[in-house]
């Protein structure tokens, strides 16, 4: 039934106007890809060389503003290394036993959506314990210096 007005006459109601049709929804710019991509790490075998490698990438992401995230769902850049010892000697030299392990790191990259980011070949090096640490850590900084010069490379292109 119509509506009635006080003075008891049928009252004309107009129907509510069509909602306005939405306005067709703006195409969304991809995400602004980031100056500095974030970078994660992670490292199986040798634990005394995975530490080393760690210690250096952590300097060299830092000294070239790359952020270092410990979750890879945080990360743009996901970098997986693995040592290997490939051989191991002990030789005596000036009265003194020499413990030589020779080592392989072999590193891989792609980004969060599977993209592969190309690395530096595997890098092998020998280095006695006791006495060559400063051998493991030239090493560990080349391998470190090797992958943010590949992320660097990798961003920029994706980036042009």
């Amino acid at each position: 039934l119509p509506p009635v007005a006080a003075t008891g006459t049928p009252v004309r109601v107009q129907a509510a106007p069509a909602p306005a049709t939405p306005a067709p929804a703006q195409a969304t710019a991809p995400p602004a890809v980031p100056e500095n991509p974030p970078v994660f790490f992670q490292c199986s075998g040798a634990a005394e060389i995975c530490a080393a490698v760690r210690s250096s990438l952590d300097r060299a992401l830092d000294r070239n503003n790359l952020p270092s995230v410990r979750n890879p769902s945080r990360a743009a850049i996901i970098v997986v290394a693995t040592a290997t010892v490939v051989q191991q000697r002990v030789s005596q030299n000036f009265g003194t036993a020499l413990a030589t392990r020779t080592y392989s790191v072999d590193v891989i990259g792609e980004t969060k959506e599977g993209d592969v980011v190309a690395m530096p070949p595997a890098r092998t090096f020998s280095f006695d314990a006791q006495f060559g640490r400063a051998r493991l850590d030239e090493n560990a900084g080349l391998i470190a210096d090797g992958i943010v010069e590949s992320v660097r490379a990798f961003w920029k292109k994706r980036r042009e």
